[in-house]
Formats: structure tokens, C-alpha cells, sequence
């Protein structure tokens, strides 16, 4: 397999390029005029491997200082140092004195940037090229990654003149992060609009390997790359996604969107680090992936999860998932518990068709048939007599029953459990708490007996959790201090969110001296996760 270097080559305003000791990864280069020379030796560039200078003619033929042709000092100092040499610009560069000139340099810089079939790495030097160039690059690398199967890994490198005094080595700068950050982007947004992972899971997977590659090479401090259990995360979630596995994607811990999020929180420090740009994108993807999970899809919380997957679908433009989703949500309100996660024995019986015929039609007489006759349009491509509706009607369709499904299920829920009624709060402390959830609702905080034993707190723990209703999603937690230990553990592994008030106290003196404090509520703050121990 082969390198291949491109350079440009420019006119520089005095006649030559200064020569300069290019430095990479700490190592310094030769005397020379020309970044490319630099880099053929940093990259040992061999027989087999190939330079392209671009350049317009004039930038090609004009001599230098010394009289000798631009183009052909740069062919001398390759071959001097045993390098490869780059033939004459064919074509050359237009001036670019008009804007279709630009056009064509697209296509040369296309036609150079193209891997052949034995071109395992390219290397683009943007040093002596024109202002628009590198905007123009980018370009190129986008065009070519939506239409093009990419075949050669791509590193951008530019020599920053400007970052050091006169004399000292000249550091060429890796430039490859905005192009695989451009990668990131395109495959992370690809993911977003419409749920298909495998080029995002496929560049992940790939930067993990060589992070994983490194860091074991190195002095591996600290715990091991996550990234590339991430990768794998975005291709289960992706796959079960795409073939509407709706158990495999919802249902438990070991489900594909809890994989997911347990994956992107491992991750989160390790692409702010490397790519801190892509962390507002991972946060995209987690909002996107959230509210899926549950433990239990014959539960209030099933319920919105499924909802909210229906939502998902709508969202990706995925109607007839979408639909299917929909009608699956509203049997689940009326099937038996064991028939209600997919796949499960009692489906080849029709125990979920029969509760629907005799159940689910019997108590929505309306909503039923709505919904079957519109996820039977979309599933027979319109030939069930609703071929004459128009996409945008079919769209609105789709989207009310989403919404009505949605109407549902219970509000997220707000859980005070504390002795402080939610009645007594300040208007303030009840609209942050509505900024959590939009439903707030008490849950008394039991007294707890000083004598009490560790066991004694543990069992009346369970006995409070299980009073927590599934849709609650912030619980705030305030009480003697090991039941609140033990609550709270038990509320974050069923992933309900737990916080505690914070206040300013304020001390006001009366006019007979009187001192009273009163606290002001301020926000609430997360409790750190917990965990049982042993319990």
C-alpha cells in the first residue's frame, strides 16, 4: 500500500519561500524551502509512494531568486533528499480570478484528494496554498465522504510560520481532528435524522481500537478507552432500532437503549478531551435515547417508553415504524403481563391479538380501528383503500396517533418526599420543581426511631420506595440521614433522578432584639450516585 503527498504550491511575494527546519512530533526536519520536502521525510516517502504539487502556471513557472523555475527548485529538493518528485500540474490551477475558476479547483483538488487502488493514506499539505483553499479542501473531503466509499485515511498538515520567532524549527500542525471531527458530525447527525448507527458505530469503533492501542502501549494510567464499547453500543442500539426490536430495545438493563446510555456517560470525558466539540453532539444523542429505557413494559413506565419510541420514530420520518409502535403501546394496556414484552411464549398463542379483539376494540371503540386501519395503510404500501391519501395527510395521521398515545400516559412526576408539604413552598421553589417535572406531589418521609436498627432502616427504605409511583422522575429526598442514604440509593437504581433543596439563610433582627432566621430557597442539587453496598 502507498502514501500519497499532495502539496500546494503558491507565489510567494517576494520571489521564494524562506528556508525554515520543519518540526513533527518532536522531531526537526531538514533545511528547505518547502513544507512538502519536510514532510516526504517526516512520512519516509519511498519509490512506491507519489507527491502532487497543484499550482497555477505562473506559481509553477516562476523563478525564484536564484532564476530557476518555482516548480522545478521544489522537484530538485525532493530528488536531492531521495524523495519522490511530483510531475507538472496537469492540469494546472486556474488564476482564480473569477469565481468558476474556484469550480475547477474543486475538481483538481478532487481528483488528487481521490485514493487509487493501492493508496492506503493521503496527506494533504495546506502550507503554501491559497486563502480558499482550505475552505475548498473541506469541501472536497465532504463530497467525497457522502458520495464516495472512503479507502485511504486522511491527514491534513499545515506549517504555523506564524506561532514562532524568526529561526526557530517551524512546527507543522496536525490538522486531521476538524476532518474526522467533520466525519463525527456527518455520522452523529446521520444517526440523529434517522436512526441508522453503522457508519457512527463503524468511526467510533475505529478510533477506539487505537486509543485502546495506545493507551496500552503507554504507561496505561488510568481505566481503558471506553470508546469502542461505545461504538459497539451505537451499532446494537442502531440495529434493534432500524428492526423495530422493541423488547431488546427497551426492556431491562441489559437493554440496547440503556447500553447506550450507560456508554455515552462512560465516554463523555474521553471525547471532551479528544474532540471537545462532539460532546454537545453526544448530548443530542443521549436526550435522544433517555426517556427509552425502563425496567418492566407492562408498567406505567413501559407505557411511556413505548410512547416515547413512537415519538422517536415519528421524529426519524419513520411512519410505519412508527404506527406499529402505536398500535403495540395501546395492547399493551390490555394484554396479560407475560404477553406484553416481545417475544415472549405466549405470542405464537395470539393471546396478544385476542386482547385487543376482545379488550382493546371493546373499550376504544374509536381509537381501535383508527389506529389498525392506518398501520395496515402504511404496512400494505396503500393498497388497503387509503392509497389516495397524500404523504403530508398520511404524515399528519401518523403524528395525531402518536400524540393520542401520548395523552396517555401519566405526566412525569415531581416526588417530594420530606415533611415539608409542597403546599407551604414558595412560588419559586414550586416552579423549579415544575422545570424538573410538571407534576410535584408528596410523599411523607417516616419517622425513624432512634434505636433503629441498620436493618430496621433498610426494610422501611423498601417500604418507602415502593410506594414511589413509576412515573415519577425527580424525587427530592430530606430526612434523617441513613434513610435518606438508603432511599436515594434505591430511587437512582431505578434511575429516578434525586435532588435536594438548597437556601440562603437570612437573620433579621426585631426591634426588641429578637433574632429569626428564615431560609430562602435558592435550587435544587443533584445527591452523587450511590450505591447499596451489600445491601
Amino acid at each position: 500500500m502507498t502514501t500519497r503527498l499532495v502539496t500546494f504550491l503558491g507565489k510567494p511575494h517576494n520571489g521564494s519561500y524562506s528556508p525554515v527546519r520543519h518540526q513533527r512530533a518532536g522531531i526537526t526536519g531538514p533545511d528547505t524551502c518547502f513544507a512538502a520536502v519536510s514532510l516526504a521525510h517526516f512520512l519516509e516517502l519511498g519509490a512506491n509512494d507519489e507527491v502532487r504539487a497543484l499550482a497555477t502556471e505562473a506559481a509553477w513557472q516562476v523563478p525564484d531568486a536564484s532564476g530557476q523555475p518555482h516548480g522545478a527548485r521544489l522537484t530538485a529538493a525532493l530528488a536531492e533528499h531521495g524523495r519522490p518528485v511530483p510531475p507538472t500540474p496537469d492540469p494546472f490551477l486556474e488564476p482564480g480570478e473569477q469565481e468558476s475558476h474556484y469550480w475547477q479547483h474543486f475538481q483538481v483538488l478532487r481528483a488528487a484528494l481521490a485514493p487509487g487502488a493501492t493508496t492506503s493514506r493521503i496527506v494533504l499539505d495546506l502550507t503554501h496554498s491559497f486563502r480558499v483553499h482550505p475552505l475548498l479542501a473541506a469541501a472536497v473531503l465532504s463530497y467525497q465522504r457522502a458520495l464516495e466509499p472512503r479507502k485511504a485515511d486522511i491527514e491534513v498538515v499545515y506549517a504555523a510560520f506564524e506561532t514562532v520567532p524568526k529561526g526557530a524549527p517551524v512546527p507543522l500542525w496536525d490538522l486531521t481532528p476538524l476532518v474526522e471531527l467533520a466525519d463525527w458530525t456527518w455520522m452523529l447527525t446521520l444517526f440523529l435524522r434517522t436512526g441508522r448507527a453503522e457508519d457512527a458505530a463503524r468511526t467510533v469503533q475505529a478510533l477506539g481500537r487505537t486509543q485502546r492501542a495506545d493507551w496500552a502501549r503507554g504507561d496505561r494510567a488510568g481505566p481503558p478507552p471506553s470508546l469502542e464499547r461505545l461504538g459497539k453500543a451505537l451499532e446494537e442500539f442502531g440495529g434493534a432500532l432500524t428492526t423495530v426490536r422493541t423488547g431488546a430495545l427497551l426492556h431491562g438493563p441489559h437493554g440496547k437503549a440503556a447500553g447506550l446510555v450507560r456508554s455515552l456517560e462512560a465516554a463523555r470525558t474521553e471525547v471532551e478531551q479528544a474532540f471537545p466539540p462532539l460532546a454537545a453532539m453526544l448530548t443530542r444523542v443521549e436526550d435522544m435515547v433517555r426517556p427509552l429505557p425502563c425496567d418492566d413494559l407492562a408498567s406505567p413506565e413501559g407505557h411511556r417508553s413505548v410512547a416515547a419510541l413512537a415519538r422517536l420514530y415519528l421524529d426519524l420520518g419513520r411512519h410505519l415504524e412508527a404506527m406499529a409502535t402505536v398500535r403495540e403501546g395501546w395492547i399493551n394496556q390490555y394484554a396479560p403481563p407475560e404477553a406484553i414484552r416481545p417475544g415472549g411464549t405466549l405470542l405464537g398463542a395470539g393471546v396478544r391479538e385476542n386482547a385487543a379483539k376482545d379488550r382493546w376494540f371493546v373499550a376504544q371503540p374509536e381509537t381501535a380501528p383508527s389506529v389498525t386501519g392506518k398501520r395496515n395503510d402504511l404496512l400494505h404500501a396503500g393498497y388497503t383503500g387509503g392509497g389516495s391519501m397524500s404523504a403530508e395527510r398520511v404524515a399528519t395521521a401518523v403524528r395525531q396517533e402518536v400524540d393520542r398515545l401520548h395523552s396517555s400516559v401519566p405526566a412525569a412526576t415531581f416526588l417530594n418526599i420530606s415533611n415539608h408539604p409542597s403546599a407551604g413552598w414558595t412560588e419559586t421553589q414550586l416552579q423549579a420543581a415544575r422545570g424538573l417535572a410538571p407534576e410535584v406531589m408528596d410523599l411523607p418521609f417516616p419517622d425513624v426511631l432512634p434505636s433503629a436498627s441498620l436493618a430496621q432502616v433498610e426494610a422501611l427504605a423498601e417500604e418507602l420506595v415502593a410506594k414511589v409511583p413509576a412515573h415519577v422522575r425527580v424525587a427530592m429526598v430530606a430526612g434523617e440521614s441513613v434513610l435518606s442514604f438508603a432511599v436515594i440509593a434505591r430511587l437512582q437504581a431505578r434511575e429516578v433522578r434525586c435532588v435536594a433543596a438548597t437556601s440562603m439563610r437570612q437573620v433579621e433582627t426585631e426591634a426588641d432584639g429578637t433574632r429569626r432566621s428564615r431560609f430562602d430557597f435558592v435550587g435544587f442539587r443533584d445527591y452523587p450516585t450511590l450505591t447499596l453496598g451489600g445491601t
